[in-house]
């Protein structure tokens, strides 16, 4: 997507495929056997040696083309690389950020956890500007990493739909939205990192209270849902980048009341704006990058995670909005005027452009 912006935009790309992986079988069987021995895990991506030889691949590319400026979402190829480009990553969280929200760096091996930060600071180092989708993923930058702040920008990101439908469709689809049933929208496949148990929670307890629910689940691993009550649809994974695909998403999208996202484990959630785009307001976590995606009252709600108060919250609000249909449908509205103004991939490719011309600038290297 980010590439695609770019080249609609009119900034030629050259793409540097991601290096080969190197390590192989033998890096595998370390791995697991450290796992199996110590309980913990090693990423060997984050060795030295592997971080030198993924350096040294792109440099020798480098020397085949002509180019301005690098960018990366990742931090690691930057780590040991040596050049004189300007250097510009736009990423959801730093490395500290991911130890504390992702579930794929749980359970790390003190080695990896400390080359990890390492990496991190070299990488961060290099960059004459980091771009991070949230205040708090540029919060660590700057606190943890020692970033320069006047080196540090926050552009959100609009997820994985190109363009909205004009404010009038929208506007339409909104109203139209059904009087009898709350339509409850949940995506994400990792179904207990995302929080679909507390969505299930939800509607029960809206369901207590005589609220006729309907929840409708997208990506959810294959046989969770297996004993789900009969409220609950599950329609499996949805392939957005097909024609049937984005028709049946975007269905969801207009014809849903809110989208459910109580997860544990995202630095930032894509899916957010995706909703906004189509009048949805967003019900999320109040963690990590969500803050700066979702503002109370104008393109969804915030809740804190966990205690026995967190579905409850969630459920009073629903209950308060859909009591209040005019009130209902301002938010929705709004939702989409947030996301036609800060979140749209009209409005961040410009500012990706314009950070990508600000580095090319004579002293900004350094």
């Amino acid at each position: 997507m980010i590439a695609s912006v770019l080249q609609d935009l009119g900034v030629p790309l050259r793409f540097l495929a991601p290096p080969p992986s190197t390590g192989g079988l033998v890096a595998k069987i370390r791995d697991r056997t450290h796992r199996y021995l110590f309980g913990n895990r090693v990423v060997s991506s984050l060795e030295p040696a592997q971080l030198r030889r993924r350096a040294a691949w792109i440099e020798h590319k480098l020397a085949t083309i002509e180019v301005d400026v690098l960018l990366s979402n990742a931090s690691r190829p930057f780590a040991l690389i040596k050049t004189s480009l300007p250097i510009v990553i736009w990423r959801d969280s730093t490395f500290a950020g991911a130890l504390k929200v992702h579930r794929d760096f749980r359970n790390l091996a003190p080695r990896s956890v400390r080359l990890g930060h390492q990496m991190e600071q070299a990488a961060l180092q290099q960059c004459t500007v980091a771009v991070f989708r949230s205040h708090w993923a540029a919060d660590d930058a700057c606190r943890i990493y020692g970033m320069n702040p006047q080196k540090v920008r926050v552009i959100p990101a609009g997820g994985n739909i190109r363009t909205a439908p004009p404010r009038e469709r929208v506007a339409q689809a909104i109203a139209s939205r059904s009087r009898d049933c709350c339509e409850l929208l949940f995506v994400g496949v990792d179904w207990e990192g995302k929080g679909g148990p507390v969505a299930l929670e939800i509607c029960r307890r809206l369901r207590d209270d005589g609220v006729a629910v309907r929840l409708t689940v997208v990506g959810a691993e294959s046989g969770r849902l297996a004993a789900a009550p009969s409220y609950v649809r599950d329609f499996g994974f949805i392939d957005i980048h097909t024609e049937e695909g984005r028709r049946r998403y975007t269905k969801l999208l207009e014809t849903s009341h809110f989208l459910l996202f109580p997860s544990r484990v995202d630095t930032y959630g894509n899916v957010l704006p995706e909703a906004n785009a189509f009048g949805l307001p967003a019900l999320a976590s109040d963690n990590a990058g969500i803050p700066t995606i979702i503002k109370n009252g104008v393109n969804g709600q915030l809740f804190p995670i966990g205690g026995d108060a967190e579905a409850p919250s969630y459920s009073r609000f629903i209950q308060a909005m859909l009591s209040d249909r005019t009130r209902y449908e301002a938010l929705a509205l709004s939702s989409y005027d947030e996301y036609a103004a800060r979140l749209s991939w009209d409005v961040v490719g410009p500012e990706l452009v314009a950070v990508l011309q600000e580095a090319c600038q004579p002293g900004a290297r350094r």
